[in-house]
């Protein structure tokens, strides 16, 4: 089962510890209450520029969102010079271990270009009020060898970006380079779970092996490098915890999870490429969060939609005969219900040497198809 690391707090000891599971990403369940707002001494701006983080930007809607940003802020510096201490003496912000925990999350969420920092673990210091002191970090790649690795995924990204298709001009849409990314992400990278890398867009785009952590990190780093909001979702699916993208395309947010559509097999599935939230609930809950996820519900941006693959009961023969002949023998739809799964896989066990014939395959003949959640692939071999 493919899953992702849980965080969990342990109120008791000075470290928040993110937990890992014998799959993927982590958990931002924080349930006791935060220190009460305090309105800072002086007015504070934040030193980057955050506008196309998702999750930064929500924390505006939040309760003790200002602090959660200004303890996002202190993160991003941090770990972009590689500094291991982070210092909160400046008392701008009552800031408690609860709320610098939700905001570390978010930060986590956004940020999959830091791909150095160890998000398993770090210590902390508080004041005898609860009151947050200084935070220490651990890293995966320090010195000369960060900048190796740096260069490292800046040419594997590169790289992947070559074949991206372009009209005359050389523009792309944003629809044709997410498929692109999905694609090609899903074509390389192969789902395991050695080491603390395979949670990191490192693992999925240099060592091409990751778990649902890393691709959808690897995905949302490289949306966010041409410019497209990406923030990585946590939850619920499939009994185990799991991690996807929402993206934003146009003014329309989607969810994409590459992970499942990674199957191993010789053809790359979409039945999770841009999702709506009514079809992403059917098989994931996100994790409680500081705010509210955006509504997604442009359904013509769904993949199958939007390439109008999708099969509508009751089926027939020679519309199924027609989709393998056109397609070589091998044919990927889409079906629109649970019960029009379980139908369509009746009908092709019931009419399957109907549907071979009308392709063309008059002689002997294998065949086999392949389910991924509403999404079938038929497939025929002499």
């Amino acid at each position: 089962m493919k899953r992702i690391r849980n965080i969990a707090r342990l109120s008791f000891i000075l470290a928040l510890i993110l937990l890992l599971s014998s799959g993927c990403v982590f958990t931002g369940a924080i349930t006791d209450a935060p220190l009460p707002y305090t309105e800072p001494a002086e007015e504070w701006t934040p030193s980057g520029d955050y506008s196309l983080y998702y999750g930064y930007n929500a924390l505006e809607t939040a309760e003790n969102g200002k602090a959660m940003q200004y303890a996002y802020d202190k993160i991003c510096c941090a770990v972009n010079a590689s500094e291991t201490h982070i210092s909160f003496n400046d008392r701008r912000f009552s800031l408690d271990a609860e709320t610098f925990g939700q905001a570390y999350l978010v930060y986590c969420y956004d940020h999959p270009e830091h791909f150095w920092l160890d998000q398993s673990s770090y210590s902390k210091t508080s004041a005898s009020d609860g009151t947050l002191r200084e935070i220490v970090f651990t890293y995966l790649f320090e010195g000369a060898e960060l900048e190796t690795a740096k260069n490292a995924m800046q040419d594997a990204i590169d790289a992947l970006m070559e074949d991206l298709p372009t009209d005359d001009t050389g523009a792309f849409d944003a629809y044709t380079l997410e498929l692109y990314v999905h694609d090609r992400i899903v074509e390389s990278v192969s789902y395991e779970d050695e080491s603390e890398i395979s949670h990191t867009a490192y693992g999925a785009l240099i060592n091409k092996k990751a778990v649902c952590e890393g691709y959808a990190k690897a995905f949302q780093l490289i949306m966010q490098s041409y410019g497209m909001p990406c923030y990585m979702v946590v939850g619920e699916g499939r009994e185990d915890t799991h991690g996807w993208d929402l993206v934003k395309i146009g003014d329309d947010w989607c969810y994409v999870d590459p992970t499942w559509d990674d199957t191993d097999g010789d053809y790359i599935p979409h039945a999770f490429f841009n999702m709506t939230t009514e079809m992403m609930l059917r098989l994931r809950t996100p994790y409680e969060s500081p705010f509210e996820l955006p509504l997604c519900n442009n359904e013509e941006l769904y993949y199958y939609r939007r390439s109008e693959e999708t099969l509508h009961a009751p089926f027939d023969v020679n519309l199924l005969s027609e989709k393998l002949r056109n397609g070589n023998g091998s044919m990927t739809m889409a079906v629109d219900s649970d019960e029009a799964v379980e139908e369509l896989v009746q009908f092709i066990n019931d009419h399957f040497i109907e549907i071979a014939e009308g392709a063309g395959y008059q002689n002997t003949f294998s065949a086999s198809y392949h389910l991924v959640d509403r999404e079938i692939h038929l497939t025929i071999e002499t």
